[in-house]
């Protein structure tokens, strides 16, 4: 009896494949012979096609410097082979054998070499059809089809235009692209479930990649890839692909299982080829169709309920007096996409408005209005289209396009200012040219950047926890060296603190020394004066500069009636632990007391006069720049007062008898002089100190028996008895003799 075939497919390939014990070894470009199986009258005929099949594929493969004819057979050998093995339930086996002879690899080699100028031999459409029968066969394409894709997109959809092609068979054209499009369907058919969006990602991308050729032609066969294939995704409500699950069960893939990650960069693409004048515009049409049918199948049942009933767009199949906008199609789509999508379709907007986009800017400075008419739709992500428009700032020119990413950053502004601040600490360090021009948009709408200073108020946490300190510092570093950090900015939007504040104001700074921006700051002053409540000097200091430079830009009665109410708020200053403030404070007072005018002069008086005693001691302060500021700002305060013996204080040689005769001659200044001088006995400097004895000690010679405080003043004085400085307990002792003496 006839030995019968083995069971198993696998092992019936396997028994074709090994070569018998006695045969000799091959020569080259010759293959072993492989025993045919031990078959019945029925199955002899069928065998031999496969042996000889497989006998030329494994003699091409040895040998693959043939000519074209050679190579068509080839590629038909495959997609026989295929056939083969499907017809008798081989597939599972015929993996092996197209794995051994890298069957993909080679089809790939061949489209690679075929020429990029021209089409005349059917070794590309050819080869388009063992690609086809190959995915047919599972998991023989699996984790090779990019390669395979890239080098048949390179052959075919990158060959020049038609009319420049010489002896172009244009049927043969006509074919190969039409069954370039048939192998995409089945490729998709043919994958496993879980591969099904990884594949359609990878088809996508790879044909939008075209879609940026120089050459219209290009642009427009690749757009035609992406139409045929979204037309085939919206009119399979279960795609016929099926899951090997380990039981040998299979099932469909529905809608629900087909998600195609680059969607988002997709519609953006297709929706700018819509609005351009070219031919590309119709090519974009059915695509844009096509995937509007396919989204609102696959998520009509669970949308965004709130998007739904605010968004009443609907496409409608086109006719003669109606055809779908630009605008229509983008806000259709608004009403089921992700954040994530949308975002996506913004990003590509904004870039395609760069000076080299081969888009049509006018068409996409129109788009990116769209969602700045509707930005709730389709301003989710705002740090990721802040970091866009910061990168692509500079490129943008354009006066429509620079206009329409203006307006668009003032609509994330207002729909998170926070956000947007946050963003532009983060990508755009002090010096930034695209930061500064986004941060002089901002400043171009006082009400913009007053409702970014209020929410920074009414957030910031005025004594930062350890936690906290943590996201100060990460900050800190991202500001200084432009460090970026995936997923920390989310986590920082809940922490906005000191740093926050501090950066914020250190761009407000850099602003304000521009005198056409100094003068657009003046409404925004009393949000930015708000910010001086808080107890650190670094924000203080970063207040009271930006005050400064604004104040020097403005004309003087403008600056006069600022000067009243904000001198006050600064003596206290004057003794601040950081000389940086300090002086700050100080140079601004000056500043002030120069720029008061007309009435306020009578309102100012009272101020400057208080201001004088703090002046007259910081001359003496160890910090040069303080003493420098001081001396400065008593002799504009002398001036102001008028008074001649005053200026005499500012030169370094003055006695304490000019003290006498300045400050202390009218017996109530003596008294209120007295009062503030106090408080310098505490200074943590000891020559301030040594000042504040003496000056007491020539007040109280000067008020006499007379003086009611005494006792309190003595006993101010003692503590210093055991100062830590030794001139202090001196002055202290001898002082504190000449009152109990004056008491007597």
């Amino acid at each position: 009896m006839a030995e019968r075939p083995p069971s198993h497919s696998r092992v019936a390939w396997e028994k074709l494949e090994a070569p018998q014990s006695h045969s000799p070894l091959p020569e080259p470009c010759e293959e072993t012979e492989v025993q045919p199986l031990q078959l019945d009258a029925t199955q002899l005929c069928l065998c031999k096609e496969e042996k000889a099949t497989m006998d030329f594929i494994r003699a091409f493969v040895n040998c693959p410097e043939q000519d074209d004819n050679r190579k068509m057979e080839f590629l038909d050998s495959i997609c026989r082979l295929c056939r083969i093995a499907k017809s008798r339930v081989l597939s599972q086996s015929l993996d092996v054998f197209c794995h051994t002879y890298a069957l993909a690899e080679n089809v790939k080699v061949l489209l690679e070499k075929e020429p990029r100028n021209n089409l005349t031999t059917a070794v590309r459409w050819k080869a388009i059809l063992a690609i086809t029968e190959l995915g047919s066969v599972k998991r023989v394409l699996e984790g090779r089809e990019k390669g395979l894709l890239e080098a048949c997109f390179a052959s075919i959809l990158a060959l020049p235009p038609e009319a420049e092609m010489q002896d172009l068979d244009i049927q043969l054209y006509l074919r190969t692209l039409k069954d370039m499009d048939t192998m995409l369907q089945k490729l998709v058919l043919s994958c496993s479930v879980p591969r099904v969006s990884e594949l359609l990602q990878i088809i996508f991308q790879l044909l939008l990649n075209y879609t940026e050729s120089e050459t219209v032609g290009v642009r427009v066969r690749a757009l035609e890839r992406i139409s045929v294939l979204s037309y085939f995704l919206a009119n399979h409500p279960t795609l016929e692909a099926w899951r090997n699950l380990e039981e040998d069960m299979y099932g469909p893939t529905c809608y629900g299982d087909v998600q195609v990650p680059i969607l988002g960069e997709l519609l953006g693409r297709l929706l700018l080829f819509y609005s351009s004048k070219e031919e590309t515009s119709w090519a974009a049409f059915s695509p844009l169709f096509s995937l509007s049918r396919f989204v609102h199948r696959q998520r009509s049942r669970s949308p965004t309920k709130d998007k739904v009933q605010r968004l009443h767009w609907k496409i409608e199949r086109p006719n003669l007096l109606h055809f779908p906008t630009t605008r229509d199609f983008a806000m259709d789509f608004a009403k089921y996409l992700t954040p994530y999508e949308t975002t996506s379709i913004v990003l590509v907007t904004i870039e395609a408005m760069r000076d080299s986009s081969m888009f049509d800017r006018e068409a996409a400075s129109n788009i990116v209005d769209l969602f700045t008419r509707y930005p709730d739709f389709w301003l989710e992500d705002v740090p990721k289209i802040m970091s866009c428009i910061h990168k692509n700032l500079e490129c943008i020119n354009t006066q429509s396009a620079r206009r329409s990413v203006e307006s668009l950053l003032l609509a994330l502004t207002d729909q998170d200012p926070t956000k947007v601040v946050l963003s532009l600490l983060k990508f755009s360090p002090i010096g930034d040219s695209s930061g500064m021009a986004l941060w002089e948009v901002i400043l171009s709408t006082p009400q913009t950047l007053e409702k970014i200073l209020k929410e920074l108020l009414s957030e910031q946490s005025l004594v930062p926890s350890d936690k906290e300190k943590t996201y100060i510092t990460h900050l800190s570093l991202m500001a200084s060296t432009e460090l970026q950090s995936e997923g920390f900015s989310d986590v920082y939007q809940r922490h906005i603190s000191l740093v926050t504040v501090s950066l914020f104001l250190k761009h407000l700074i850099e602003l304000s020394e521009r005198p056409d921006l100094a003068r657009k700051m003046l409404v925004i002053l009393p949000c930015i004066r708000e910010f001086r409540e808080d107890g650190h000097s670094d924000i203080k200091t970063d207040v009271l500069v930006i005050f400064r430079n604004v104040m020097r830009h403005l004309e003087r009665k403008e600056a006069s009636a600022i000067a009243v109410q904000l001198a006050e708020k600064l003596l206290p200053l004057f003794d601040a632990e950081s000389s940086r403030l300090q002086e700050v404070s100080i140079s601004l007072f000056r500043d002030l007391v120069e720029a008061v005018v007309g009435k306020d002069r009578r309102s100012m008086k009272k101020e400057v006069q208080r201001g004088v005693l703090p002046l007259f001691f910081h001359t003496q302060d160890r910090t040069d720049s303080v003493s420098e500021a001081s001396r400065e700002a008593l002799f504009a305060a002398a001036d102001f007062l008028k008074w001649k013996e005053l200026k005499a204080l500012v030169e370094p040689q003055q006695t304490w008898r000019t003290v006498e005769r300045s400050l202390v001659w009218d017996r109530r200044r003596a008294e209120e002089y007295m009062e503030q001088s106090l408080p310098y006995l505490n200074n943590a400097q000891a020559i301030l100190r040594e000042a504040a004895i003496r000056f007491i000690g020539i007040t109280a010679r000067r008020l006499g028996n007379r003086n009611e405080k005494l006792q309190d003043i003595c006993d101010a004085l003692l503590p210093l008895v055991n100062d830590a400085d030794p001139s202090v307990q001196s002055l202290a002792a001898q002082t504190l003799l000449i009152l109990g003496t004056q008491r007597k």
